[in-house]
């Protein structure tokens, strides 16, 4: 079993893809959208970490940015985004919550 690094814990690998990887499976390194893939999957494990909640503000704010520079091609990754920032939004802070919506 190989490990992978992200998201300040060791993830194990199997098939090339992560055991909790929230958005299946990765596309191929060679397509414009492994990195985004790659990053919003790391992003979104920090979103489910409570004990990284000082880091959520952060995590939404590079969300947005990635989002911004996708454009329409953020579109695949919105299903499994949304209900976690939903989450977020209902229990973090009152001024989070106005920056955010």
């Amino acid at each position: 079993v190989m490990y992978e690094q992200s998201a300040m814990m060791a993830q194990p690998i199997l098939n090339g893809n992560t055991e909790a990887d929230p958005l299946g499976a990765k596309p191929p390194p060679n397509s414009e959208d492994y990195n985004p893939s790659v990053a919003i999957g790391a992003l979104m494990r920090i979103l489910k970490d409570p004990s990284l909640s000082a880091h959520h503000a952060e995590v939404t704010h590079a969300l947005q940015h990635i989002f911004q520079n996708l454009g329409l091609r953020c579109v695949p990754f919105l299903r499994e985004i949304i209900p976690r920032l939903i989450l977020v939004v209902r229990h973090c802070e009152p001024a989070m919550r106005e920056a955010l919506l």
